[in-house]
């Protein structure tokens, strides 16, 4: 008895270590409202923005299905531009999924999309300049002015030095 006792302690203790070393401090995490995009509009949009917004920088898309957020019981709009995807909660620019070079991602006046090489990606985001490439992937931690969730990140997909996906996470 006692080594189950001794051994489920151990378990939680290595557990509660690991949770606690793998939390990004908030001062390595973007800021989300500086996160920009752009089109060959030049209209501007953020998150948390309309679907007016968005459809004045890309205009209309190619599809607009209704999305249901199970987890959160609230509901959306899946918004289709080609091979890109946007995802509206609630009437405002949640979340996207970029696979070609017709959206640029930045902040600061300095843009970058799929097909730039990770160079530009650096220009808009210095502070990851020296951070490993990760299987292929750079993850840049996101915060917000309302929260701070550890899974909330921009997710990068690079081959051979190129971007090929953008991606904002959210748990």
């Amino acid at each position: 008895m006692k080594i189950i006792i001794l051994f489920i302690s151990l378990i939680i203790c290595v557990s509660w270590h690991n949770a606690k070393a793998q939390k990004t401090p908030i001062s390595n995490k973007i800021n989300l409202e500086e996160l920009r995009f752009n089109s060959s509009s030049s209209n501007v949009f953020k998150i948390g923005d309309s679907k007016n917004a968005i459809l004045s920088s890309l205009g209309q898309p190619d599809s607009d299905e209704y999305f249901y957020f199970e987890m959160s019981a609230k509901e959306g709009r899946l918004l289709k531009y080609s091979q890109n995807r946007i995802l509206l909660k609630q009437d405002k620019f949640y979340t996207l999924t970029i696979k070609d070079g017709s959206i640029e991602i930045g902040r600061s006046e300095n843009y970058f999309k799929v097909g730039d090489t990770v160079d530009k990606l650096y220009n808009a985001f210095p502070e990851f300049s020296s951070k490993p490439v990760s299987n292929g992937y750079i993850n840049i931690p996101l915060r917000s002015i309302d929260y701070d969730m550890e899974c909330t990140r921009l997710i990068i997909t690079l081959q051979n030095n190129q971007i090929v996906k953008i991606m904002r996470h959210d748990c």
